[in-house]
């Protein structure tokens, strides 16, 4: 029994060294063992980017550069981080039922409005109770606690400007 101790205790502690070892043998030029394997891959998570799920429910990084061209973007988080919603360039009488993290009740933290269109946004549904609006091309961190019930472009018919 003291040797099946002794073995688990040695394995352990080889895995250990590996994982310690390992980068500061890569980082010098060495080669680390084969019998050690290799350190753990870590990814770099830049300043306006978070990893998390977009509304298709795809893992991966959502930042304002992930909004498409000719949509309008609402992100969880500020600085166009966390989970997001997109929308074309048309009129939405009830936009939050079309976002499951709006609908649940999430606040919306953040806007790219990548239109060539001024995009006005609501509280409620069918255009009721307006709390802002973002001209084409522009980026924002929303102050409201809010979500988003409705969207309309401007000047578009049926639109309340």
């Amino acid at each position: 029994m003291k040797s099946r101790v002794k073995m688990i205790v040695s394995a352990v502690a080889a895995l250990v060294l590996a994982f310690v070892l390992a980068p500061a043998a890569q980082a010098s030029g060495a080669i680390a063992p084969a019998a050690y394997g290799s350190a753990p891959s870590v990814e770099t998570i830049e300043p306006g980017e978070a990893l998390g799920f977009d509304t298709n429910g795809e893992v991966g990084t959502a930042a304002y550069s992930d909004c498409p061209s000719g949509s309008i973007c609402f992100w969880s988080g500020s600085n166009g981080t966390g989970d997001r919603c997109t929308w074309g360039a048309s009129n939405y009488p009830r936009a939050r039922e079309m976002c499951s993290w709006m609908n649940n009740g999430t606040v919306t933290r953040s806007v790219y409005n990548r239109t060539s269109h001024r995009m006005h946004y609501y509280r409620a549904f069918n255009y009721q109770n307006r709390i802002g609006s973002s001209l084409g091309g522009a980026q924002a961190n929303l102050a409201g606690t809010y979500t988003i019930g409705s969207l309309c472009r401007h000047n578009s018919s049926g639109c309340p400007n």
